[in-house]
């Protein structure tokens, strides 16, 4: 049987940094995507990515997407200033800091250019995409349904002669997957289900531009079908698909943290919590978090779709500063920083041992997780 494609366009999961007001706004891309159209032919799908993706060049200084030049090209210093001095445009300059703005240089320079010349350095910005073209085996997808979980607010506990800072986690990315359906209408009917019972009223949660603030996104988590790719057949005799899945990131809303994003965790099953008095001496007392979970692809054996998450985790280091996110604590206070070893593999343009040397600093923790799930008929 030919396989029947259908084209994606996708949105490349850029997110703000809290703004400083020295800085400015300033963007990274964290793992994932979001699929924003669909169609039938490829040149219709790569058609409608390229205005997306013109319509946020109109808007955006490319220099603040990342922290350095590196962030925003695979070209080397000095080969991308004689990259420019080729088009007769005079590159950034060191500033009174010793240091390369080239997004103040953007921002001064770039109203004097025409289209074509900011065409052309927007191509040697390679690093710099907010939108890709992917295809989908439509013979071979299959539709996870996500349950929304509520938001989780943590509020630190007293103690004696200790206030901790209240710090509250709102969950705006993935859920917890329950079920997988052979067809969308079987998934929406099931979530319409899970909702009545619930009694959810709020369930849905607009797609925003990739550069609103997160703070401004919708605060309630909404139920959601992601349909996603099989590897294999979809049989008949088929009950159980392992997925493979994201885990959610939230903003950071503790300002004692250096680090921008979290682990988006919701309270599961029986806790000890206790949010009154615990007596000096006594162990506090926590619940059990679990990561909001976002759907990408789904498997028949365990073994391949836990090939695919290593796959995908060792695709994030090389995207991915691990500071940025508060979960990845060092393990070791005393060895190497791991944001420096990052920046100098980023700036290097290093192989991916470079990059593995950074997150080997940090706590083990996978942004992947495999999950079992029944496949109904």
């Amino acid at each position: 049987m030919p396989e029947v494609l259908k084209w994606i366009v996708r949105r490349l999961h850029w997110r703000q940094l809290q703004p400083t007001p020295e800085d400015g706004p300033r963007y990274v891309r964290l793992p994932g995507a979001t699929t924003v159209a669909e169609f039938d032919d490829r040149h219709d799908a790569e058609s409608d990515r390229w205005a997306r993706e013109q319509a946020l060049r109109e808007r955006i200084n490319p220099f603040r997407c990342g922290f350095d030049l590196a962030d925003c090209t695979h070209i080397p210093d000095f080969a991308f200033k004689d990259f420019l001095m080729d088009d007769s445009i005079r590159p950034a300059k060191y500033d009174s800091t010793a240091q390369i703005r080239w997004d103040k240089w953007w921002d001064t320079h770039s109203p004097g250019w025409n289209a074509v010349r900011k065409a052309r350095i927007w191509e040697a910005l390679d690093k710099v995409r907010f939108f890709e073209v992917a295809s989908r085996d439509v013979d071979r997808q299959v539709f996870i349904a996500v349950e929304a979980v509520e938001f989780l607010q943590r509020v630190s506990v007293w103690t004696p002669g200790r206030f901790g800072p209240n710090v509250s986690d709102v969950g705006t990315e993935g859920g917890r997957p329950v079920r997988a359906f052979r067809s969308r209408v079987d998934a929406d009917a099931y979530l319409e289900l899970v909702a009545e019972v619930n009694d959810r009223q709020e369930r849905t949660q607009p797609d925003t531009d990739p550069f609103t603030h997160p703070d401004t996104r919708v605060q309630v988590p909404a139920d959601r079908v992601h349909d996603v790719t099989l590897d294999d057949e979809l049989s008949a005799d088929l009950r159980t698909v392992f997925v493979v899945c994201r885990a959610g990131l939230a903003l950071n809303r503790d300002r004692h943290r250096v680090a921008n994003w979290t682990i988006d965790d919701y309270r599961s099953g029986s806790t000890e919590w206790d949010d009154q008095y615990i007596p000096l001496g006594e162990p506090p007392r926590r619940p059990v978090y679990s990561p909001r979970l976002v759907p990408e692809t789904a498997f028949t054996t365990r073994e391949a779709a836990e090939d695919d998450a290593r796959e995908r985790m060792r695709a994030t280091r090389r995207l991915l500063n691990p500071t940025l996110i508060y979960d990845f604590a060092r393990d070791d206070p005393g060895g190497p920083e791991p944001s420096a070893l990052w920046r100098s593999a980023n700036v290097n343009n290093a192989p991916d041992a470079a990059f593995e040397a950074a997150w080997a600093c940090c706590t083990r923790v996978s942004l992947y997780h495999v999950v079992e799930i029944e496949l109904e008929d």
